[in-house]
């Protein structure tokens, strides 16, 4: 039985061989494509719309017949992105305004909360200490519990009533 060895020679040859012959993994560029619609041209690396003419790009963009339209259309693109730069920035402010309102609102409903949690517990002391003086017995004390239990009632009533 014959024992196989290794042969530097041999596997670098057969190494060389195969990287040289196998197809390269190289993603190939998108073709650009000349588009021409309704006398518009746009280049895109996509197919052209349906009712798109499509012309193949090759690279080679002639320059505009017309200067001073070429120009003119400049001044229009200007006037377009500072009109698009504009409604971003209101749009920008609108939503910090709005974000600021929300957490005033949220600051203010918090605050209600707390205020209606302290007048609650006023109005039960109130009431308890209503309880404590029957009129029976201490007549004055019991007319002034009342009234301190009706007037908690009342903050209560007024400030934390369900709108």
């Amino acid at each position: 039985m014959q024992s196989l060895t290794f042969q530097p020679r041999l596997f670098a040859t057969i190494t060389i061989t195969v990287l040289a012959t196998a197809p390269l993994n190289v993603p190939a560029v998108a073709a650009i494509t000349k588009c021409i619609k309704n006398g518009e041209v746009t280049y895109t690396d996509l197919p052209c719309p349906s009712d798109a003419q499509t012309i193949p790009f090759d690279g080679h963009v002639a320059p505009p017949d017309d200067p001073e339209a070429a120009h003119q259309r400049h001044l229009d693109d200007q006037r377009k992105l500072e009109q698009i730069r504009l409604e971003n920035q209101r749009l920008e402010d609108r939503q910090q305004r709005e974000a600021r309102s929300a957490a005033q609102y949220e600051k203010q409903r918090k605050e209600k909360e707390l205020m209606c949690k302290k007048l609650n517990t006023r109005r039960k002391l109130a009431q308890q200490n209503q309880s404590d003086y029957p009129p029976a017995i201490n007549k004055r004390k019991a007319d002034q519990a009342r009234l301190q239990a009706q007037l908690a009632e009342d903050k209560y009533a007024e400030y934390c009533s369900i709108e």
